[in-house]
């Protein structure tokens, strides 16, 4: 992993409904530098960005939650702010492939379990290529 630290003013949003697998991703990221935020619950996530959309840097969102999947959270987070980086994760055998991530309006996709390399630098790869392309 890279010992180069993010800036901690970078807000990052995590959605997971499962409480423990959130503040799991939150751990790594937040040891990595960023500033993390949890929501277990899609519609609050999407309350907090309605309130202050620009905050964000970047949202990992789980794909398979109640009441709302992550496809449909990463659209209408896009409604709101379609320049927002948004990375959807999951542990069942989702087709990852960057077309059907395209399909789906995300910018990557991080697999559960998580590793913690692979989901720190594909966090900062998102946010690096989204400041390079603005």
């Amino acid at each position: 992993m890279s010992n180069e630290r993010a800036d901690p003013r970078v807000k990052v949003m995590v959605v997971d409904d499962e409480a423990i697998v959130a503040d799991c991703l939150a751990a790594m990221l937040t040891d990595a530098g960023y500033d993390v935020t949890t929501f277990n619950n899609p519609k609050l996530a999407l309350a907090e960005l309605a309130r202050e959309p620009e905050a964000w840097a970047l949202v990992v969102t789980d794909q398979r939650m109640p009441g709302m999947n992550g496809d449909v959270l990463a659209k209408a987070m896009r409604e709101r702010r379609p320049d927002l980086p948004i990375v959807l994760s999951s542990g069942y055998g989702e087709d990852t492939s960057a077309a059907r991530m395209r399909a789906l309006g995300v910018d990557a996709f991080i697999p559960k379990p998580y590793d913690i390399d692979a989901a720190v630098e594909t966090v900062r790869a998102v946010i690096e290529a989204r400041r390079g392309s603005g």
